[in-house]
């Protein structure tokens, strides 16, 4: 029985714990300043502002994907280099590569290489693991390391959307 009761308390434990960093730190600590001591109305107010938060990122990527951003406009660039051929879309590729130096040149860059990747159907793991290795050590050199990566990681998950997104429809 001790057994079971120790089970269960860790597992309730870590499920209260992973469940707390769900909300962001920001708006734990103003819901607490606004409600103090009234829990129920601090965690009500958690669930209506982290729901506000998420739709205004959702409306924030949707925007991107059918709005003149930075990676609608990589899009259409790509779309008109591969109608050209693929070797001028590679080429232009490589030249966006070795003159990018910020965020938004190194966007563009990363959504046309998406863009060819999946137009072209890289196949295997060797054809995706080579682009995502090109696209890393690029944004390694532009921005270092530990930096470079997480830009990396940021930017590519909206690329493929926003890719496939364009093809599909």
């Amino acid at each position: 029985m001790k057994t079971y009761v120790l089970v269960c308390a860790i597992i309730f434990s870590s499920a209260w714990s992973a469940r707390a960093t769900d909300v962001d730190p920001d708006v734990a600590q103003e819901c607490a300043r606004l409600w103090g001591s009234d829990y129920h109305m601090q965690l009500f107010c958690r669930k209506q502002q982290m729901r506000a938060k998420d739709e205004i990122r959702l409306q924030n990527f949707e925007t991107s994907l059918r709005g003149d951003s930075t990676t609608r406009t990589a899009i259409v660039s790509a779309k008109r280099l591969y109608g050209i051929g693929v070797g001028e879309l590679n080429r232009a590729i490589d030249g966006c590569y070795s003159t990018a130096v910020n965020y938004d040149q190194y966007q563009i860059c990363v959504v046309m290489d998406t863009y060819a990747q999946i137009r072209t159907g890289a196949k295997g793991r060797n054809g995706a693991q080579a682009t995502e290795d090109r696209q890393v050590a690029h944004a390694t050199s532009i921005f270092g390391k530990t930096r470079g990566k997480t830009i990396y990681k940021a930017l590519i998950g909206e690329a493929i959307l926003a890719v496939n997104h364009d093809i599909n429809n």
